[in-house]
């Protein structure tokens, strides 16, 4: 065997894990590093009067983020955040800061860290906006869905090494988008290890040419990605092994269970976009699983079919 892929390593609950994989003859190291937090949030008993310290935690996202600098990271307990809470929306993970929940389950354990977004109705709703280096872990994102305009999204990535990973992010109104990548690009622009349901479409890609995708579960949408335009402003949802790209994405995507298309292919750039080592509903991928309406082409390579829900 050859060596080893490194993949980026993950901070879990404030542990960093480094993948362990490889074959007999292998050396695997596993580095355990403690994250320390500048801020510490417990909907329950934080107080935004407080110190937001580990013993002393602010009540509020939205006033740690407004307290946090370029490189700050902070903690998010267990607990429900909304307006009724107190939190402005959209939240803004500005550049440079990283914001935690439970990544462990995805903001979705047993005891969820829960944002939910609660418009006036028939005003723009967003939960979240992920700026150029910020970091988004761990939260239940939801977005009911009030309008039914379009308008509805849980996460817009808007920046070069945003990164969004190990959420649930749904929607009980079949409205809106899920995640929008817009001006999220680059091999350093990860989305990795998501839930994505619930809306009408899970991801939209405005701008996330070159964005690594990997480990998501879309499922449950009206289209789970929607690809479109006259340039190619297409993620990478999967380089496969042996690609030439240093930092291409190892796929492991499930485009599952979503109505209308699991892809729509809408782009009319005459490009190849990666799709290459995902999951699918059917093996080649068929139906509804790609509805390729464009000029692109998608290359499927590697395509495995989806675990049963």
């Amino acid at each position: 065997m050859g060596p080893l892929a490194i993949r980026p390593a993950v901070v879990l609950a404030g542990i960093l894990l480094l993948p362990a994989c490889g074959d007999e003859g292998d050396t695997i190291v596993m580095t355990t590093v403690v994250q320390k937090f500048d801020f510490y949030v417990d909907a329950a008993l934080g107080n935004d009067r407080n110190a937001g310290t580990i013993d002393a935690p602010f009540r509020r996202i939205t006033y740690a983020l407004g307290r946090a600098l370029p490189g700050d990271w902070i903690k998010v307990a267990h607990g429900t955040y909304d307006a009724a809470h107190g939190e402005l929306f959209p939240l803004p993970v500005f550049s440079g800061v990283r914001l935690i929940g439970d990544e462990a389950g995805k903001g979705d354990g047993p005891a969820p860290t829960r944002v939910i977004v609660t418009p006036a109705l028939g005003q723009p709703s967003r939960a979240f906006t992920v700026e150029a280096d910020g970091l988004l872990a761990g939260f239940r994102i939801e977005n009911p869905g009030h309008n039914f305009d379009g308008s509805d999204e849980g996460v817009r990535m808007t920046g070069v090494a945003a990164v969004v990973r190990n959420n649930t992010i749904t929607s009980d109104g079949g409205t809106g988008t899920g995640l929008i990548l817009a001006g999220a690009t680059g091999s350093s622009t990860l989305v990795w290890g998501n839930v994505v349901s619930g809306y009408d479409v899970g991801v939209s890609c405005l701008n996330g040419l070159g964005a690594l995708f990997e480990d998501n579960v879309i499922t449950g949408n009206a289209v789970g990605v929607h690809l479109f335009g006259t340039f190619n402003y297409a993620a990478n949802f999967g380089n496969g092994p042996g690609s030439t790209t240093s930092l291409g994405s190892l796929g492991g995507n499930v485009f599952s269970g979503n109505s209308t298309a699991d892809v729509l292919a809408e782009g009319t750039a005459s490009v190849t976009l990666m799709f290459r080592d995902n999951f699918w509903d059917h093996v080649p991928p068929s139906g509804n699983d790609i509805v390729n309406t464009g000029s692109d082409t998608l290359d499927t390579t590697g395509a495995r079919l989806a675990p049963a829900p």
